[in-house]
């Protein structure tokens, strides 16, 4: 992340667990804990996953500490099974005997008792915490967490992420009592259409420059590149994104969101427009992200997948003499295409794509990767030519989002 600012205390996160460690689970919990670490004001900063062996975790405390964390989570290992020892390990590391808490005991007992369960030594194990730590109950399953002041404060969460997420509320209320002074960042993002992130990275900071206390990173998404600004003053981050936006134009199509096929319907429900996708080589995946925004009835009529130049011309009426001139992938058939499709469907916007995927084929007239986008509109009409590299399945994915991204242009206020 491009930086000017200074230090904020750091939170760092302990993944605990074989099954994580060995990839056969993946995890989802430290993205939630960072989140929260985030709006508290901290820095997120490292995440190390360990297995269950005790030493793992003493090492990996001992990692996260000298490296200068202030808050350490430690994800994972609370549950009664033998192999669940995070709480062993933190008590071990801090020093501190485990206690019984005993509204913690009574709780294990009533849901095992709910259950029709018989209460077992490790079921109990649950209800010890290390001394003076501030129990944080589970609701969902047996396990609490617990939270430890100190240098470094160190916050122990159960594994399963229906147990973890809602004790956000406690989680969040401890950090604010142990940072007081800190305030959470201001944030903005910008999700840019059809470009690629190493370019984006290149123009945002010629736009940006260096600006101390301010800081900004690039994230791909599916569709889309994310600029994300953060930063102490709140009016320096707008500023900051109001150049931004100013110098990518029309690409910007979102500073909520990163799915730009929502982005294409909330601009034409405010034009009270609708849309039609003719596809070859995506095989409907433009359409199948169109329709998967709620609602989209409302905007989108439909698509048709012409994958052969026989159905090119039975269904959207292409010359055969068109297709033998210049091939299916061309920019005269995709223009053709988004020009038949408007007037078969009557939309008021209308795009096509079609693109060689590969693999290459005596006769081809183009590369592997060519790629023609077209759209027709009641204002005029255009065709795009790009180039992918990569696999077929990536190729194909990258013509349906430029598909997407030139809709959204001629949506674009």
């Amino acid at each position: 992340m491009a930086s000017g600012s200074g230090r904020r205390p750091r939170a760092y996160i302990l993944i605990t667990g074989e099954e994580v460690l060995s990839g056969r689970v993946v995890d989802r919990n430290s993205a939630a804990v960072a989140g929260w670490a985030r709006r508290a004001g901290l820095e997120p900063g490292m995440r190390l996953t360990v297995g269950d062996r005790m030493d793992d975790i003493l090492l990996g405390l001992d990692f996260l500490r000298d490296r200068g964390g202030d808050v350490l989570f430690v994800l994972g290992g609370l549950g009664p099974t033998p192999d669940d020892v995070s709480r062993d390990a933190v008590a071990r590391w801090l020093g501190r005997p485990l206690i019984l808490h005993e509204e913690s005991r009574l709780w294990i007992e009533e849901v095992y008792r709910l259950r029709g369960l018989i209460l077992h030594e490790g079921a109990l194990r649950q209800a010890y915490l290390p001394q003076g730590a501030l129990p944080i109950p589970n609701r969902v399953g047996t396990a609490p967490g617990f939270m430890v002041p100190g240098e470094p404060r160190v916050v122990v969460l159960p594994g399963p992420p229906r147990e973890l997420l809602p004790m956000e509320e406690k989680v969040m209320a401890f950090l604010a009592q142990e940072f007081p002074r800190l305030s959470p960042q201001a944030e903005k993002s910008l999700f840019i259409a059809d470009y690629a992130e190493s370019a984006v990275a290149q123009r945002a900071k010629e736009a940006l420059g260096f600006r101390p206390g301010l800081e900004w990173a690039t994230y791909v998404h599916p569709g889309a590149v994310e600029i994300y600004l953060q930063g102490d003053d709140p009016a320096e981050v707008d500023r900051a994104a109001e150049e931004l936006e100013k110098a990518f134009g029309s690409k910007v199509f979102s500073r909520e969101h990163a799915d730009l096929a929502r982005a294409i319907g909330e601009a034409s429900l405010a034009r009270g427009w609708q849309v039609a996708v003719a596809e070859s080589c995506t095989g409907g995946l433009a359409a199948a992200a169109l329709t998967a925004v709620p609602g989209a009835s409302r905007w989108f009529l439909g698509g048709q997948v012409v994958y052969t130049e026989g159905w090119k011309e039975r269904w959207l009426e292409i010359p055969h003499e068109l297709l033998s001139r210049h091939g299916a992938v061309s920019r005269e058939v995709t223009l053709e295409l988004a020009r038949r499709l408007k007037k078969a469907t009557g939309a008021h916007l209308t795009g096509a794509v079609t693109c060689y995927a590969g693999p290459a084929q005596e006769g081809d007239r183009w590369p592997v990767g060519t790629t023609f986008v077209a759209w027709c509109s009641d204002k005029g009409e255009g065709v795009e030519k790009r180039t992918y590299a990569g696999s077929r399945s990536s190729i194909r994915e990258r013509a349906a989002w430029a598909l997407l991204a030139l809709l959204w242009e001629q949506l674009h206020p």
